[in-house]
């Protein structure tokens, strides 16, 4: 398996490099700088952005275009550039391609566009204000991606995912049948309790509710209010009390006392 290739055409900014050299060295990929470089190889910069990554790196400089051309004809390259018409997504990234990518302030040279018009790739933007991304983290968006294709490529040709597929239907399967199983089991007590409600028309308990001090007894349940009894005219309420009149003659009218 050839590792992928990330080319950085005159890079401006030592930060952004080293940060390019990490990510190299986390996915086994090979960084080629093409001169004039912005900073030097011994910026101290570029190594704490690199950090104890840089001395594991893969990498390649050359002296100008031309060169990296000489050592490596029939490369399949791609040109990131905001100028470009085809999505990184929607390009096929075989193994040991070559991604360039130009300075961070002017992007690739002018004649690249012209030279390479059908190998300009972009990388979607869908901000209503954009401009370009950082280069280390352009770069980062397009080698995932190519990672991204070459493991869809491996699942395909050996099945190793495949075989983790069945392995999770055949779980989700035997899942399925237990919960069909002891489906009735629980839900037939359920509905028992909800018709001997909606026959009785009474509320049942279904948890034991403890006292204090009272033991594994069930709190008993509360005892139905009293019916309201009606007043008669004879009865007074007094606090809540019924209190009976004495049953006197209503007084005459227009009677007088003697």
């Amino acid at each position: 398996m050839k590792p992928f290739n990330l080319v950085l055409f005159a890079p401006e900014i030592p930060q952004n490099t080293g940060t390019i050299g990490r990510l190299c060295v986390s996915t086994d990929t090979k960084l080629h700088l093409v001169k004039p470089l912005g900073f030097s190889l011994d910026e101290k910069h570029l190594k704490r952005a690199g950090m104890d990554y840089w001395p594991h790196l893969d990498l390649a400089v050359y002296e100008n275009w031309e060169e990296f051309l000489a050592a490596h004809p029939g490369a399949v390259m791609h040109f990131i550039s905001t100028k470009g018409e085809t999505s990184s997504w929607d390009v096929p990234y075989p193994e040991g391609c070559y991604m360039v990518f130009g300075r961070e302030s002017s992007g690739l040279p002018p004649e690249f566009y012209e030279r390479y018009r059908k190998r300009l790739v972009l990388i979607p933007m869908e901000g209503k204000f954009h401009r370009s991304l950082n280069l280390a983290n352009a770069a980062s968006i397009v080698l995932y991606e190519a990672l991204r294709q070459r493991r869809c490529r491996a699942a395909a040709n050996c099945g190793v995912d495949m075989s983790r597929s069945i392995g999770n239907y055949i779980t989700c399967g035997i899942l399925a049948f237990v919960f069909i199983l002891f489906l009735p089991v629980i839900l037939l007590p359920l509905l028992l309790v909800l018709f001997i409600q909606m026959l009785t028309g009474r509320r049942i308990v279904y948890m034991n509710r403890f006292r204090p001090g009272a033991g594994m007894h069930p709190r008993p349940p509360e005892a139905d209010p009293e019916p309201e009894r009606e007043v008669r005219a004879s009865e007074v309420v007094i606090d809540a009390e019924v209190v009976d009149l004495p049953d006197e003659p209503p007084p005459q009218i227009g009677a007088e006392k003697r």
